[in-house]
């Protein structure tokens, strides 16, 4: 008896570890999820409260800055050291807007900056482009990891083909993108990250490949018309919340009741 208690119970002890290292990437990317979606979904409650002129105001700050950046020949593509940067769209937190990406399933709020605190929270609006607000002369890039523990940001954007579809949602407004090309190239080469004269881009930037990180991979848009089926698409990703908070409690609670049952045979074991 004296052998056998000892025994047992470094045995489920080690199979309580065991299902816990086996769980934590899965119940961490699906908390990371709920906690970014759960942001994005305020970043949208703030903007609704915001009157007419101040929404009139923060676009035109907005357009203002990518006005001039259009005008600007030489561009740090690095961390600004501009104030007035981070000022311009922060109406949350730092957050500027959100990128919705239903084809991989990824919802993420973008942030001003693409230094390390950013990106260990969400995406990031890379500084040298443009705000991503659409309009003429405009190439917004927004970055965001491929393989950081414990986390999906845009692990499978290697999956978005030319045709696919994403958006922006800043401010009140939703813009469509739809990817027209899809490119890896040198970590600090950033000619595809101009402006073209006339046109509305939004680059989706990661490392490439997965865990390597030796190459970056761009996908490119261009801003498209919104149609009627868009809303059931963003509705539909919206609601993914609900499902995956219910997924999260039921592991935890089957874990509990897993822990509970042989802790019950256990203790039943050691009366007889």
């Amino acid at each position: 008896m004296k052998k056998f208690k000892p025994i047992l119970i470094i045995s489920v002890m080690l199979l309580v570890v065991a299902v816990g290292f086996l769980l934590y990437p899965t119940v961490s990317n699906i908390i990371n999820d709920i906690t970014n979606e759960s942001k994005v979904s305020n970043y949208s409650n703030v903007v609704s409260a915001l009157s007419d002129d101040e929404e009139s105001s923060l676009l035109e700050e907005a357009e203002n800055y990518n006005k001039l950046l259009y005008d600007t020949e030489e561009r740090d593509f690095e961390e600004s050291d501009d104030s007035d940067y981070y000022n311009i769209l922060n109406v949350d937190n730092g957050i500027m807007c959100s990128v919705d990406i239903p084809k991989i399933n990824v919802n993420l709020p973008v942030y001003h900056g693409i230094d390390d605190d950013v990106l260990d929270e969400g995406a990031g609006h890379m500084p040298g482009t443009s705000f991503p607000i659409g309009g003429e002369n405009t190439h917004a890039v927004i970055s965001a990891h491929t393989a950081y523990p414990g986390k999906t940001f845009f692990n499978d954007l290697t999956k978005l083909e030319v045709g696919d579809e994403f958006y922006i949602n800043v401010l009140n407004q939703t813009l469509k993108y739809r990817v027209f090309e899809v490119n890896i190239v040198e970590p600090n080469d950033t000619s595809l990250l101009g402006i073209d004269e006339g046109e509305d881009y939004v680059s989706l930037l990661t490392c490439y490949p997965y865990a390597v990180n030796t190459h970056r991979l761009i996908v490119t848009g261009k801003r498209v018309t919104m149609s009627s089926d868009d809303e059931v698409v963003i509705s539909s990703q919206s609601s993914n919340v609900i499902p995956r908070m219910i997924f999260v409690i039921s592991i935890v609670v089957g874990v509990l009741i897993v822990i509970f049952v042989v802790w019950f045979i256990i203790r039943r074991k050691l009366k007889k």
